[in-house]
């Protein structure tokens, strides 16, 4: 099962072909389940700043509260060269978030059945298209993956997939952004809502957030690049006396298979060469627009930004 909980911008989404400014684009999930001055900042957001409170974090947060050091250390990037170069496959967590480990002072996160929790990522200066970094920019989106059952681990970025999907939203759509008198971003906070399904079995359940900042126009959806990677202690269900949760919006979730079918079926230049046009199944499987090139000697495609691999469906 799965509920898409997050409101929508009216405004439209802006094709983003890379994000590339003076400030580069990254963000990470701070908090699972938010007990912040949320009500307050949003209802005074020029006057209030943040009061972080949180009763529920992500794995492994030993630099809670530290931005130097989590933006170094805690951050994973699919699209780097550490997470592609993995062996085994690339891997959908950070190398210290694979394991379910907590730190005293950053605890797991405890919930009900049928409960909505409160995440709180940052927002880095991405959030706003006036003043944003880069500016102008649609943010792009944000989502939360499901393992499915209880103690189930996602384990490689591939199983990042909409049947797993919870809850999926535009980056700012619930945020807290201010124009500093130069004209440079300064994001308070980020907010999503995750409603968990009320047959959620009692236990470990795993997830996964992820922000996709890149819309990859070859298969024409947006792309998974940042992750932080958390578990829900579920026990127990929210009880029929309880204030009725508001009803998720529901957006059907397009994986572009058809139109990564038309893409990759399109003629491309073998080596990137004139000369040496192909189409189809002839044709190398990593293609970066209109070139395609073979695998390496290690079965993979030439890490190069962009890029997608026809042969497994998947983003390069």
């Amino acid at each position: 099962m799965r509920s898409i909980t997050m409101k929508f911008l009216s405004t439209a989404f802006f094709t983003i072909a890379l994000l590339v400014s003076t400030t580069s684009s990254h963000s990470w999930l701070e908090c699972v389940d938010d007990a912040s001055n949320y009500e307050e900042l949003k209802a005074n957001p020029t006057t209030t700043n943040l009061v972080p409170k949180c009763n529920g974090y992500p794995r492994n947060k030993v630099n809670n509260g530290d931005w130097i050091s989590e933006s170094t250390n805690y951050l994973w990037d699919l699209a780097s060269n550490k997470a592609s170069n993995e062996q085994g496959g690339r891997h959908a967590c950070h190398p210290d978030q694979r394991q379910p480990t907590y730190p005293d002072k950053a605890p797991s996160t405890k919930a009900k059945a049928g409960q909505t929790l409160r995440l709180r990522y940052w927002g880095n200066g991405h959030s706003s298209y006036g003043w944003g970094r880069p500016l102008h920019r649609d943010p792009g989106l944000v989502r939360v993956y499901w393992a499915g059952a209880v103690n189930r681990e996602i384990v490689l970025a591939s199983e990042l997939t909409s049947d797993k999907m919870m809850a999926e939203g535009n980056f700012s759509a619930d945020a807290v952004t201010m124009s500093k008198q130069d004209n440079l971003p300064n994001d308070k906070a980020n907010w999503m809502h995750l409603s968990l399904p009320v047959n959620m079995p009692e236990g470990r359940n795993m997830f996964v957030w992820t922000w996709a900042p890149i819309k990859d126009d070859f298969a024409g959806r947006w792309r998974d690049q940042y992750t932080t990677c958390f578990d829900i202690f579920v026990k127990g269900k929210m009880e029929d006396g309880n204030p009725p949760q508001q009803q998720p919006e529901v957006k059907p979730v397009d994986d572009g298979g058809a139109k990564i079918k038309e893409q990759c079926a399109k003629e491309c230049q073998r080596g990137g060469m004139p000369a040496f046009p192909c189409s189809g199944d002839s044709c190398p499987p990593c293609r970066y627009g209109r070139d395609c090139y073979d695998y390496d000697s290690n079965g993979k495609c030439p890490n190069w930004a962009g890029g997608f691999d026809c042969e497994k469906g998947q983003p390069i």
